[in-house]
């Protein structure tokens, strides 16, 4: 379960993610997944982005026709409850319900602040080229300029690494 993301699509996040409703899951896994959500947000300009993994364990369920509706509880917060639903049940297991009141629902918590942008661009030790000859070189990295509002000036690692090259 994802929730906090603005800047990503779910349709994004899940596939990068590419979770599948019962899977077991272990706890590398669920580094694993938080680290390449994080990593996803900081290629966007995200660099503070935070990720919180949140546990909840089965509470209780109400059958529907073909539906089940099973809410969570959290393991640290018992006010903090979750319901999902199953639909179209017809021909399942007979056993599910057994099977779910086992199971952990994982909740991932996305923090985005602020997506960084460059405000200025300074050289140190430069005597010998003018800044804006030297602002005009970068290609791929550029400041962020009230004239310029479809240009948004972000952020990213790797654009500044490739320019570091040069």
């Amino acid at each position: 379960m994802l929730e906090g993301y603005d800047a990503m699509s779910k349709s994004e996040l899940e596939e990068m993610i590419s979770l599948v409703r019962g899977q077991i899951l272990k706890p590398q896994e669920i580094i694993r997944i938080k680290n390449k959500i994080i990593e996803a947000y900081t290629k966007d300009g995200y660099l503070d982005t935070k990720v919180d993994v949140v546990y909840y364990d089965f509470l209780s369920v109400d059958s529907m026709p073909n539906k089940l509706s099973v809410t969570w509880r959290n393991q640290k917060d018992f006010s903090d409850e979750v319901t999902t639903t199953y639909d179209d049940l017809a021909g399942a297991n007979r056993n599910l319900v057994e099977k779910i009141k086992v199971r952990k629902l994982v909740k991932f918590i996305i923090k985005e602040n602020q997506r960084l942008s460059v405000r200025t661009i300074h050289f140190l030790g430069n005597n010998f080229f003018s800044e804006d000859d030297l602002k005009d070189e970068l290609d791929e990295l550029s400041e962020k300029r009230w004239w310029k509002f479809w240009n948004t000036a972000r952020y990213e690692p790797e654009k500044v690494k490739k320019t570091r090259n040069c």
